[in-house]
């Protein structure tokens, strides 16, 4: 993983490219301007090959876990304090990772500072450099740690917690400082067993929220790897569809939800009264879509919203996809209330993607639904990416520059500006909007769809992606098409003479935003909703530790029996829950 570090526009640029996988720009000036200018110098066929991003500062020093393996940089090595930047890092992870594609989210990079803008502009460059790699500050990663012994030994940490609550609770004490430090132990194991419950019972939700005709619902079907939402080409979504994935079923089970929604101000879509109304089991995806049409064809017509409904789709056991998906309705067509909920999805949401459509982003109506989403989030901690879809008409401008992270600096760099003016505006208005820190990743949902479905009915393009000209299938004629237009222009502009499968599907970047949700949602979001239980454990636990090592309470009674049971329960817990070495 050659790493090529510039800070302006070389005339033999070109020159210095071709020897290197990536290039940092250390310049002042944002990465999508380094990038225009530099575009003329820049053949096709290497912005296909090289991966650009934008230098990041760093005011702690970083560390880095690839596979297990610690490594802390520049702990006054050489009279070096600390890791100075993003290019640096990148260097030092080249020494171990020759090839960033076997880089993964078991390779570890964490921020020390805690600080949020150098960890979040540390996540976007590597989004930019297509590196699966998880990026945690260091109370993240120690929340997360904490949260993974846990949840991993949780039966374990039951049974001790039971064994040693039986043996203790009906002991009684003429010692007044053994009765107290009974107590004491009896109240924090009660703490303990009163939050292991929590361990399993987070749900992580994800909205899905845009403007009309941004691609949302097909975004939602490409998550869903089928089928389910009617797109905006056929029919706007007019209400809310939550989708659940169901383990124990391979049918799809669809429920009409009436949401109470009135003088219920402030609250989430889970607090709300529902009456929920089953509708049947469905065969297919198609069926679904075919039963929702119907209802949204008529609701449509009279400018009217119609009910919520619940989506209960079938997932394999070992499947990722294991968080709900909300899709919203899109809240600027005319005559309609489609409003209505919008609000409360959000408080519901942990991760929120917010759909942009390439063509036409920060349109009027686009930046006041942008400014309502940051008016909704509460806390600092929720998820915000940005997905810039139908980035395929970028390919029709003969103009554009070919470059993916291009757009996503762009869109970024635009997005935080009117973040700021919103809240600025908010602020005069007597209201109090957090700063969000924003990823950005610009994707073809279309592409990717027609490819993987395609890929489904006729496995041969995976091995050749030429073998698609044999298909005459007029069923999925679009999605020939399609496959063929995303050969065509790996040929013509990227100069690519044998795209493969994989190459059609890395230019529809949609793999990235797959892996960076499921990243924020599993890793990030998931777990630390399960901070707040595993602290209190961690906490509990010590409580324990800190009353039986009190001299004046337990060590001047070594013999007694309350001193070995609490002794045995602190080292069961240390051994077989914290998995001491």
């Amino acid at each position: 993983m050659n790493v090529l570090k510039v800070n302006s526009v070389l005339p033999n640029l070109k020159e210095e490219i071709e020897k290197y996988n990536i290039v940092v720009y250390d310049g002042e000036k944002h990465l999508y301007e380094f990038l225009e200018e530099a575009g003329e110098f820049i053949p096709n066929n290497i912005k296909l090959k090289v991966k650009f991003c934008k230098n990041v500062k760093y005011s702690k020093t970083v560390s880095v876990i690839l596979n297990t393996r610690v490594l802390r940089f520049f702990k006054k090595r050489r009279d070096l304090r600390n890791i100075p930047d993003l290019y640096s890092l990148l260097q030092e992870i080249s020494k171990y990772k020759k090839d960033f594609r076997k880089i993964n989210t078991k390779d570890i990079v964490i921020v020390e500072s805690n600080n949020e803008k150098e960890l979040f502009d540390t996540i976007q460059q590597f989004i930019n450099l297509g590196i699966n790699i998880s990026v945690y500050s260091r109370k993240e990663f120690e929340d997360i740690q904490k949260v993974e012994k846990f949840t991993k030994n949780l039966d374990k940490l039951d049974k001790i917690v039971d064994k040693f609550y039986k043996n203790i609770e009906p002991m009684d004490f003429d010692n007044k400082l053994l009765k107290n430090a009974k107590k004491d132990i009896v109240k924090n194991l009660k703490t303990i067993k009163n939050s292991i419950p929590k361990l399993k019972e987070q749900d992580v939700k994800v909205c899905i929220v845009a403007t009309k005709k941004a691609g949302k619902s097909m975004l939602i079907n490409c998550f869903l790897k089928n089928e389910y939402a009617p797109t905006s080409a056929e029919l706007p979504t007019p209400c809310i569809i939550k989708y659940t994935p169901n383990k124990n079923s391979d049918s799809i089970e669809l429920y009409q939800l009436n949401y109470e929604y009135k003088n219920e101000n402030g609250k989430s879509l889970s607090e709300l009264k529902v009456e929920r109304k089953y509708l049947g089991n469905y065969k297919s995806p198609e069926e679904v879509k075919k039963a929702l049409n119907i209802v949204f064809k008529s609701v449509n017509i009279k400018g009217e919203r119609t009910l919520d409904f619940e989506i209960k789709y079938p997932v394999s056991k070992d499947s990722n996809l294991n968080y709900v998906i909300y899709d919203t309705p899109g809240p600027d067509l005319a005559g309609s209330e489609h409003g209505i909920g919008l609000k409360e999805v959000i408080k519901d949401s942990d991760v929120v993607i917010f759909v942009i459509d390439y063509t036409k982003y920060a349109i009027e109506s686009e930046v006041e639904l942008f400014g309502k989403v940051l008016s909704l989030f509460d806390e600092k901690e929720n998820e915000l990416i940005v997905a810039v879809n139908k980035m395929d008409t970028m390919y029709k401008d003969q103009l554009s520059e070919k470059i993916s992270s291009r757009v996503a600096d762009f869109v970024r760099e635009k997005y935080k500006a009117l973040e700021e003016k919103i809240i600025e505006k908010a602020k005069e208005e007597g209201k109090n909007i957090e700063n969000f820190e924003i990823i950005s990743i610009p994707i073809s949902a279309m592409w990717y769809f027609h490819l993987i479905k395609t890929a489904e009915k006729y496995p041969q393009i995976k091995e050749k992606l030429e073998h698609i000209k044999d298909i005459e299938d007029d069923s999925i004629h679009s999605y020939i098409d399609t496959i063929t237009n995303i050969m065509s222009i790996l040929k013509r502009t990227y100069k690519n003479t044998s795209p493969t499968y994989e190459d059609a599907l890395s230019l529809s970047n949609f793999e990235t935003l797959l892996r960076y949700t499921h990243h924020a949602v599993q890793e990030k979001v998931y777990k630390r909703k399960l901070s707040n239980p595993a602290n209190e454990i961690d906490t509990a636990i010590k409580n324990i530790v800190t009353i039986i090592n009190s001299g004046e309470i337990l060590t001047s009674q070594k013999n007694n029996k309350m001193l070995k049971l609490t002794t045995k329960f602190i080292e069961d817990v240390y051994d077989k829950v914290y998995a001491r070495s």
